[in-house]
């Protein structure tokens, strides 16, 4: 939708648009309202228990924390710079326009959508789990040193490297089938939860951390009231997600090997 919407906003205002969105998600509500139905609840299921002791348990679950720090370090890190720099970066570093730099942020996200099929799909065939977040790890560090240390530029080689994070920021799809496959059956969605809240508490965390080493670099250039950062500022903030991808790589290292099935219950029995 990112470049769809800068090209509206060419000839629109952004209220019109925002006004647009507001009024297609109630018709999408109604229409949810209209056809949505409950699934009937199973016959003599049995009744989960509350979430609050089912949270309680799931944290002091040791192996819910290595996948959970991959997605705090992969995709938290990945959504921080694509929700937020990665379009900026693009338009300071080669004076491009809000609808030419929406293309390589669209580009982000098509990889996402890609990478999170394919990178599942792969997981799921080969039985494995650790291996591919390793692959994916390793990739993303990659990635995110090119954007630092390697002369990139606009065009193909722009639309490529923007795609890949997309794509191996992706990854953590699987991570969240690992806090499921660790935890008890009953407690699926809170185990998933507590993963997810790594993303978000990376993106909250690494946005304003991303903006405040900028500022540290500013140059004093503005255009239009807005800051212009300098090439120079933008490599040393994307330490922040290189950071992430490093944290993300000891995760993956530490992390359980489920071969895609819950292997909680027979923890328990080991232990015991």
């Amino acid at each position: 939708a990112a470049t769809p919407m800068a090209s509206l906003l060419q000839v629109v205002s952004w209220r019109v648009v925002f006004g647009g969105i507001g009024v297609l998600s109630l018709i999408l509500a109604v229409v949810i309202l209209r056809y949505a139905r409950d699934v009937p609840p199973v016959a003599n299921a049995t009744k989960p228990p509350h979430w609050w002791p089912t949270l309680k348990q799931v944290c002091r679950i040791p192996a819910i924390w290595p996948p959970t720090l991959v997605l705090f370090g992969i995709t938290g890190c990945m959504f921080a710079f694509v929700g937020l720099w990665a379009s900026k970066l693009i338009k300071d570093s080669f004076v491009l326009g809000d609808l030419a730099a929406s293309w390589y942020f669209a580009s982000a996200l098509l990889g996402l959508a890609c990478g999170s099929f394919a990178l599942g799909t792969l997981s799921d065939k080969l039985r494995r789990r650790k291996v591919v977040a390793l692959f994916g790890v390793s990739v993303m560090l990659c990635l995110w040193l090119g954007f630092i240390f390697l002369d990139w530029h606009q065009g193909v080689l722009g639309y490529v490297m923007y795609f890949s994070v997309g794509f191996f920021g992706a990854g953590g799809v699987n991570l969240y089938a690992v806090t499921k496959e660790v935890s008890p059956p009953y407690a699926a969605g809170i185990a998933m939860a507590v993963g997810n809240a790594g993303v978000f508490v990376a993106a909250a965390v690494a946005q304003p951390l991303m903006g405040w080493v900028l500022d540290q670099y500013w140059t004093g250039d503005m255009a239009n009231g807005a800051r212009l950062y300098s090439e120079t500022a933008y490599r040393m903030a994307l330490w922040i997600p290189a950071g992430g991808a490093m944290l993300a790589l000891i995760g993956a290292l530490t992390m359980r090997e489920t071969r895609c099935t819950n292997n909680y219950e027979l923890r328990i029995k080991n232990y015991e």
